[in-house]
């Protein structure tokens, strides 16, 4: 079945929520991760809870193509990339011009050595 047909088939059985929730853990983010979560932890070393403005900007925008803005192989990529999501952010109501430009100005610090993450893909 294809993703749009399970994707029809989920929100008939699901809150919009738990539709969401399930659409956000099919979504690859890179470095063999599937859920945010282990994205945050990976790339982070933390919670994504505990994750800065930048530091999810850049993960939200990852999942368009998460090799091509990897930050050991593509450094300057992965803040462009950030950025390009915090002008989308900025367009919207829920962050102010000064966090969005502190965001722009935060340094990602990626955990180093990025690993892989170790917990296979629900289906």
């Amino acid at each position: 079945m294809g993703l749009l047909a399970t994707g029809f088939a989920v929100s008939k059985t699901l809150s919009r929520e738990e539709t969401m929730n399930w659409y956000i853990n099919t979504l690859y983010w890179g470095r063999s991760c599937y859920r945010p979560n282990d994205a945050a932890l990976v790339y982070f070393g933390k919670e994504i809870d505990d994750l800065s403005l930048g530091e999810t900007a850049y993960l939200v925008g990852i999942v368009i193509a998460p090799s091509n803005f990897d930050p050991d192989r593509y450094p300057d990529l992965a803040d462009e990339r950030r950025n390009v999501t915090l002008d989308e952010l900025a367009k919207t109501v829920f962050f102010s011009e000064d966090e969005i430009a502190n965001a722009v100005l935060e340094d990602l610090n990626f955990a180093h050595p990025l690993e892989k993450c170790d917990r296979p893909r629900e289906r």
